[in-house]
């Protein structure tokens, strides 16, 4: 379990990575499909995929959820209620996740909504995220690039060459995984480096807050 009065520090990956496996940290990159971004609404889909020292192949985890609550298909992802029936609840799998997550720099695109969402759940599950978990965002990144294009990750992949054809958008082991392959190149690329090349700090991974998202039922949420 997470202690809530830890700290974190930024954390530069060194500048040979992705391919000096032996000395990067642990990343575990992260998406999240919810009901809605109301504050009564769940997480209803996961995934998890950690990269580590001397593992060049992640460790991946992914389930759907059931959020406990009725909700529409959601137009983005595609997700229904058919999909997380009998699917564990964010509690079943919320050590797991915790595990996964803890002592790891945090990756993905619009990152703090997904630590966001997770930070919720697992304390509804009685288990606390350490306060400022280090993270790497996509989106930030890439803004600060100045990529062309668009905002959201396929357009950002598109961006970087990254082939996306295949993939589930708005499913989160894909967008995961994306997000990883996107930073990867993105740290590697001209737009990473100033006039004078040296290396912007596209590297670093930096100590977010989120604000505490209650996950109480709206008066509407139908417990299912």
């Amino acid at each position: 379990m997470g202690n809530g009065a830890m700290k974190s520090n930024p954390v530069t990956i060194g500048g040979n990575f992705p391919l000096d496996w032996k000395s990067m940290p642990r990343i575990a990159a992260v998406d999240t499909e919810t009901t809605g971004v109301k504050p009564w609404d769940r997480i209803n889909e996961i995934a998890v995929s950690v990269w580590g020292p001397f593992n060049p192949e992640p460790t991946r985890f992914a389930t759907f959820v059931d959020p406990t609550i009725h909700f529409p298909t959601n137009p983005i992802s595609g997700i229904s209620m058919d999909d997380v029936r009998g699917a564990p609840t964010f509690a079943d799998i919320a050590g797991q996740v915790h595990d996964l997550l803890d002592g790891a720099i945090i990756l993905g695109h619009n990152i703090p909504f997904d630590v966001r969402f997770i930070r919720a759940e697992l304390g509804k599950a009685g288990i606390t995220l350490v306060e400022r978990p280090l993270t790497i965002c996509t989106l930030v990144w890439s803004q600060h690039l100045g990529c062309r294009g668009g905002n959201k990750l396929g357009e950002v992949a598109s961006h970087y060459g990254v082939d996306t054809s295949g993939l589930n958008a708005h499913r989160a082991q894909d967008d995961a995984d994306l997000a990883f392959e996107v930073w990867r190149r993105m740290i590697r690329s001209p737009e990473a480096r100033n006039d004078d090349g040296s290396k912007k700090p596209v590297g670093t991974a930096t100590p977010i807050e989120t604000p505490t998202l209650d996950l109480g039922l709206s008066p509407a949420a139908a417990t299912v």
